[in-house]
């Protein structure tokens, strides 16, 4: 049973996944306040449908959030900005997912780089009842 009516789950190093697991039960009862995660969201499971209650999605990292086989989410508030350069907020090895240069198409120079951080992008048809857009860039396939 997970049941919610205040406080905030913060995810600070991971998403959340809710699992289609025909073995378990899942009651849930959220119905208000704020689970947030710097990363995404995959529900497929028809039993989980807050009637309450924010979904927040923040930080710098790219995030996809999906759901499926009935799984809904309520309200949604996406805040996904990083402070400073792009490359102060970037691992290491996360620094691939800067894309190309863009080049002006006149004189061939290099225009800018383009940074593909900051998304949340929608990997399924999406069902919620209100969406809070803060920052960084929301993919709609």
């Amino acid at each position: 049973m997970v049941e919610m009516t205040d406080g905030v789950i913060d995810l600070k190093t991971c998403g959340l996944t809710i699992n289609n697991t025909a073995n378990y039960a899942l009651l849930d009862n959220i119905t208000g306040r704020t689970i947030r995660t710097a990363f995404g969201f995959i529900g497929n499971r028809a039993d989980f449908t807050p009637a309450g209650g924010i979904f927040e999605f923040y930080g710098s990292s790219n995030a996809t959030i999906s759901q499926s086989n009935g799984c809904t989410l309520h309200d949604v508030s996406i805040y996904k900005s990083a402070k400073g350069s792009i490359n102060d907020t970037l691992k290491e090895d996360d620094k691939s997912m800067l894309s190309e240069a863009v080049f002006d198409e006149r004189s061939g120079e290099v225009i800018s780089k383009v940074a593909s951080a900051n998304m949340v992008s929608l990997g399924s048809d999406f069902r919620l009842h209100s969406l809070i857009f803060g920052g960084g860039t929301l993919n709609v396939k």
